[in-house]
C-alpha cells in the first residue's frame, strides 16, 4: 500500500504544483497588462490578495524544498520580485502604444481654445485654436511633478512657417508643474501651471487626464 499511497501524494503535489504555477503565471499577466484595466479597484485588490497569498506560498515552499518544488520555487521567485521592482509592469504600453500620459484645456473665449497633450514617447503637442490654427511640437522631460520642455518647434497652418524657439528671447515655457485637484469636480483632475522662468507668472491649463506613473 506504501508505493500507491506514495504515488497518490506525487498526483496531488503535482495537481497543487500546476495549479500554483498557473496562479503564478496569472498573476503576472494581469500585472503586466495593468494598463488596460488600471482605474479598475476590484481588480486591483484581487491581485493584493493574490501577491499576498503568493508570498505566503513560496515562504512555504522555500522552507520545505524538494526536487519536484525547485521550478515553481524559481518561478514565483523571479515573478515576485520582478511585481516588487516594476509593480507597473515591465511593458511600457503608453510608450508602445503612444498614447496621452496627460490631457490639458483652456477656452478662454469662443474662438480661443487650447489643447495640451503629454504622449507617452516623451513628446507633447500643444494645439492654439485663435483665427487660426497654431501647433507647437516639441520633447519633454519628468522630473517629479515637473515638466521640462525641449526642441520646440512651432508649426502656424496659415503660413506653415517653423520657428526654434530656442532662438528666441521670449521664447515658449521652459518647464510646467502638474498640480492635482483637492476637490475634483467633473473631468478636471488638477492644474497644469507654465513658466516661461521662475519667477514668471504661470499660464494655467485645466487637466483632464492624467495617468503619469501609472
Amino acid at each position: 500500500m506504501r508505493p500507491l499511497a506514495s504515488s497518490k501524494y506525487f498526483q496531488i503535489h503535482l495537481v497543487n504544483q500546476k495549479i500554483v504555477i498557473a496562479l503564478t503565471l496569472a498573476f503576472f499577466i494581469m500585472v503586466n497588462t495593468s494598463y488596460f484595466w488600471y482605474d479598475n479597484l476590484i481588480i486591483y485588490l484581487v491581485l493584493v490578495i493574490v501577491y499576498i497569498l503568493l508570498v505566503f506560498i513560496f515562504l512555504i515552499k522555500l522552507y520545505t524544498i524538494s526536487r519536484q518544488s525547485v521550478f515553481t520555487i524559481c518561478l514565483m521567485g523571479v515573478i515576485l520580485i520582478l511585481t516588487t521592482l516594476k509593480p507597473s509592469g515591465l511593458i511600457n504600453f503608453h510608450k508602445l502604444l503612444n498614447t496621452d500620459l496627460l490631457n490639458a484645456k483652456k477656452e478662454e473665449a469662443p474662438h480661443s481654445k487650447t489643447f495640451f497633450k503629454l504622449k507617452g514617447n516623451h513628446k507633447f503637442k500643444e494645439t492654439i485654436s485663435y483665427f487660426g490654427l497654431t501647433e507647437i511640437n516639441g520633447n519633454y522631460e519628468l522630473k517629479g511633478d515637473t515638466i521640462l520642455f525641449h526642441n520646440i518647434i512651432i508649426t502656424n497652418a496659415d503660413n506653415l512657417k517653423r520657428i526654434k524657439l530656442e532662438k528666441e528671447i521670449n521664447g515658449y515655457y521652459k518647464f510646467a508643474i502638474i498640480e492635482p485637484e483637492k476637490f475634483s469636480s467633473g473631468e478636471i483632475v488638477g492644474k497644469l501651471k507654465m513658466y516661461k522662468n521662475p519667477h514668471s507668472i504661470p499660464r494655467e491649463l485645466w487637466i483632464t487626464k492624467n495617468v503619469i506613473g501609472k
